[in-house]
């Protein structure tokens, strides 16, 4: 299986994209072709949130090129990420990310949260704060 993405909600403003034990960086480019295919369907912010059921998220050998390849993939309406159980390796490598390569504005959009129902509510204060500036 791998990964799996979806609309969180009717407005298509979230996506939710669920990552198992098994999953691969093939697994994980499949994903963002299908999510770029979804965002072509918007002309609205679209946030991303990344979680997994399991215990916490495995990493696949090679995360600090595909992170960096990934990066730079960005839809240009993706908003901001929450990662649900991100493992410390991906925040460590994140933030190397941002200060080696120049990608501070796109690594800033970063979140780490616990749980997918803290994601949610992540969202929604951001969403309530943007509204209110």
């Amino acid at each position: 299986m791998g990964c799996r993405i979806r609309w969180a909600n009717e407005e298509k403003t979230i996506v939710e994209c669920e990552f198992d034990r098994t999953w691969t960086w093939p697994d994980f480019y499949d994903l963002v072709k299908e999510q770029h295919v979804m965002f072509d369907t918007v002309d609205h912010p679209v946030h991303t949130i990344l979680y997994t059921t399991s215990e916490a998220m495995v990493v696949p050998a090679g995360a600090l090129a595909n992170l960096r390849q990934l990066i730079s993939m960005r839809h240009p309406v993706e908003d901001q990420v929450v990662i649900s159980r991100a493992p410390t390796l991906i925040k460590m490598l994140l933030n190397i990310l941002q200060k080696t390569y120049g990608v501070r504005d796109i690594v800033e959009r970063f979140h780490y949260v616990d749980s997918l129902e803290e994601a949610h509510a992540l969202l929604a204060e951001f969403e309530r704060s943007r509204e209110k500036a």
